[in-house]
């Protein structure tokens, strides 16, 4: 089974996370692919990009 989560809080910090038969294998912050500290406002749309191309 894959599970697919994604963090989208109100401030900062946004991530994606992808879990494969009870195992991390893929996790990323969305300010990693803009470049902009904490990505305020921004949705992870970037992050889960680059965990479905994973």
């Amino acid at each position: 089974m894959i599970v697919i989560g994604f963090q989208w809080p109100v401030e900062h910090d946004h991530a994606v996370a992808v879990i494969q038969d009870g195992k991390l294998i893929f996790a990323a912050e969305e300010e990693r692919f803009t470049r902009h500290k904490h990505s305020d406002g921004e949705p992870p749309l970037l992050s889960l990009e680059a965990a479905f191309k994973f």
